[in-house]
């Protein structure tokens, strides 16, 4: 039997998600947004009265799934704890369903403005804008009071490159998680504030040589830790990189939802 590329890109991409996803994936979103009121039968029941379908997790090949994902493929993926150069595929969270997140923040640019609130960002005392929805707002006030208590750590997010931004990403139709209001960049030191797409690398397909500098700072770690600890991914644990990333996933890092 001949073996294609695209069997071969398939079997790597099931070999980074195996028995990655958690047990019970209603229990799971139940657990890790507010904004969920129940899921039963394969149907998520939302607190605005809305639902939608909870889906499978497909076998389809990495790049197929991105563009279209179901809720459940969201949780395909072990998000790592540890600091650890990423497998090709290894993106837990960049694998999402929009509609979801729209059903949670807003279906529209100016439905996510109305749920905006600002926060104050001790590390350099700045005001941010991000989404209160699932206590969203007050976890990332959290990251930034602890952050702010050890001199050592602030330089790395002192300088906001935003929150909110109703866009697609980068070479994408998906829309960035910016676009709901629950991410924030960062301008990191030089050698460390850096994206896959900047490097030259253009498709997921492509092995893109992983700049090991993000995992060996003991204080940008630290920083990553913080931001976990209330429910936030780091986007340089990607294998498609993007350090100066963070979002509000607390669906990959709950403990509930790591079973």
């Amino acid at each position: 039997m001949k073996v294609t590329q695209s069997l071969i890109l398939t079997l790597l991409f099931m070999s980074c998600t195996a028995m990655a996803a958690p047990t019970n994936l209603g229990n799971c979103l139940n657990a890790a947004y507010e904004e969920v009121t129940s899921v039963t039968g394969g149907t998520i029941y939302f607190k605005n009265g809305s639902s939608m379908a909870l889906g499978k997790i497909s076998s389809q090949p990495f790049t197929t799934r991105l563009k279209n994902a179901s809720v459940a493929d969201q949780l395909s993926q072990t998000y790592p704890l540890n600091f650890v150069t990423p497998a090709q595929y290894a993106d837990a969270g960049r694998i999402r369903n929009d509609e979801f997140f729209k059903q949670m923040y807003g279906k529209t640019a100016a439905q996510v403005q109305q749920n905006l609130t600002t926060i104050t960002w001790k590390p350099s005392n700045i005001k941010l804008k991000f989404n209160h929805k699932n206590g969203a707002a007050k976890q990332l006030e959290k990251v930034g009071n602890e952050i702010a208590q050890n001199p050592a750590l602030k330089k790395y997010v002192a300088k906001s490159l935003g929150t909110f931004n109703w866009r697609n990403i980068a070479g994408t139709n998906r829309l960035s998680v910016h676009s709901f209001g629950v991410a924030v960049d960062f301008q990191l030191p030089q050698g460390q504030h850096k994206y896959w797409r900047w490097d030259g690398c253009t498709t997921e397909d492509k092995v893109c040589p992983y700049p090991k500098q993000l995992i060996s700072d003991d204080n940008l770690k630290q920083v990553v830790r913080i931001f976990e600890k209330h429910g936030f991914i780091w986007g340089g644990k990607w294998a498609s990189y993007d350090s100066p990333h963070f979002e509000y996933r607390p669906e990959l890092l709950i403990s509930s939802c790591r079973a």
